[in-house]
């Protein structure tokens, strides 16, 4: 769940909230002239098209250098125990749950 969250939401998600973000703190603030607050930015005016391909480009993006980068980031495959070794280290007094000394 979390790999869908981190490679497709959160690059599609991103350009809106850059926009936004720009829009808030990159620009002179628009004030409402009744309450003296400042107003939000209006995602009418957003280009939405855009930030979506942006989106989708970014996800693309962050897919391929997953599936580049996979094997280099992950442990090497399950490898089942070995009852023979796991009693002779019964054997030896040592408990499952500590780590085994090196012979």
């Amino acid at each position: 769940m979390i790999r869908l969250l981190l490679l497709t939401i959160i690059p599609l998600i991103l350009p809106f909230a850059i926009w936004y973000v720009w829009n808030v703190f990159g620009e002179r603030p628009k004030l409402d002239p009744a309450t003296g607050e400042q107003l939000p930015p209006k995602f009418k005016s957003a280009p939405i098209k855009m930030l979506a391909a942006i989106g989708v480009f970014l996800s693309i993006l962050t897919l391929c250098g997953f599936l580049l980068f996979h094997e280099q980031t992950t442990e090497k495959p399950y490898t089942p125990i070995n009852i023979d070794e796991a009693e002779k280290e019964l054997d030896r007094g040592i408990a499952p749950d500590r780590p085994v000394s090196p012979r």
